[in-house]
């Protein structure tokens, strides 16, 4: 029987690579996925057992056979570490790729879905070939980019996918408006959790009618239950500094 020491080291490599491909995917994509106990912890498990399945292949049933000998951090315990450093660090890296590859992916998907409605629009053709592949975009738009039980959640993640650098009037609910710049890593809060916005930098309105950094100020945070709504301003909106 393996000792308490080669037992956690089956635990590190069985079961955290997939928190951490999951928690890596997260940091990949501009959607922020909803965690829930329950969910969360099935696709852990449903993650690690493919890592875990992968690993297999690359050499975890050598490492197999080290722990079953007990010699697993004796021996060859070289191979043990270099294996479970591998296995911490490698589903993080995989988990961030898959996420920017669906984000790239989802992109692309919207940027055809609108093509196709265009393309449509102007043809009118609505022979059941076009409508087939109109309706196979549209599914793939749908799973990729509205994410999320509320409009709030899915409206988030697209915006962001819009400039690098998004510059949003906050009104709150006593009527004071807050002007400033969030980028596409933007803490917005999503469900379950509060409805928070946090603006990375405050702007004030300028002489010339153009909006200015406000001086000494490293942002506002913005409680849900405060904010009454949300306006995303695009050009010709234009920030001095």
């Amino acid at each position: 029987m393996p000792g308490s020491a080669e037992a956690a080291i089956v635990f590190l490599a069985l079961f955290v690579p997939g928190y951490l491909y999951l928690a890596g995917y997260r940091l990949g994509r501009a959607v922020t996925e909803q965690r829930d106990g329950i969910n969360t912890v099935a696709k852990v498990i449903a993650a690690s057992t493919l890592l875990a399945v992968a690993s297999w292949r690359l050499g975890g049933h050598h490492l197999h056979d080290h722990i079953r000998a007990g010699t697993a951090l004796t021996t060859h315990e070289a191979t043990t570490w270099r294996f479970t450093l591998a296995a911490l660090i490698a589903p993080g890296l995989l988990g961030f790729l898959a996420g920017e590859l669906v984000d790239a992916a989802a992109r692309r998907a919207a940027a055809l879905d609108d093509a196709l409605r265009r393309a449509a629009e102007a043809s009118r053709d609505n022979r059941w070939p076009a409508r087939l592949r109109r309706r196979m975009i549209e599914v793939v738009v749908r799973r990729l980019l509205r994410q999320g039980p509320t409009v709030w959640d899915r409206t988030w993640p697209e915006v962001r996918r819009a400039d690098e650098v998004l510059a949003v009037r906050v009104t709150m609910k006593s009527g004071q408006e807050l002007v400033g710049l969030i980028s596409q890593r933007a803490n917005a809060g999503m469900s379950p959790s509060p409805r928070d916005v946090y603006v990375e930098r405050v702007l004030r309105a300028g002489p010339d009618g153009s909006w200015e950094p406000t001086l000494g100020s490293r942002g506002a945070f913005i409680s849900g239950t405060e904010i009454e709504s949300v306006e995303w301003l695009t050009p010709p909106f234009h920030v001095q500094g």
